[in-house]
């Protein structure tokens, strides 16, 4: 699925999501799929995605819920629970009580 405006997802979606510049997506369901980031665009979870997120340069991402893995190369705040991380940014908050790779914050 490709999004270039504003979508919400709210129960299950099975396959891939591209979120084009200047868009915005928010889980509160469940995606088992990869969802990629592109730049200036806008991902808020706090359901669950049961595989990848790739954040692009300018890409913003804001998980309190569930993920696989992320790979970030842009803006990334976590208040939930991420498998493994793998961080390419110096833009990343990771607040009290999330769980990044296993530890506890």
């Amino acid at each position: 699925m490709i999004i270039e405006s504003t979508k919400s997802i709210d129960s299950k979606y099975t396959g891939n999501i591209v979120l084009k510049s200047n868009s915005y997506l928010k889980v509160s369901g469940m995606v088992a799929g990869n969802i990629t980031v592109e730049n200036n665009s806008t991902l808020e979870v706090s359901g669950m995605v049961t595989e990848n997120i790739c954040i692009e340069p300018e890409g913003r991402a804001d998980i309190s819920g569930m993920v696989n893995k992320i790979t970030n190369q842009g803006y990334l705040t976590v208040s939930g629970v991420i498998g493994h991380l793998e961080n390419h940014s110096e833009n990343i908050c990771i607040k009290p009580n999330a769980i990044v790779n296993g530890q506890k914050y």
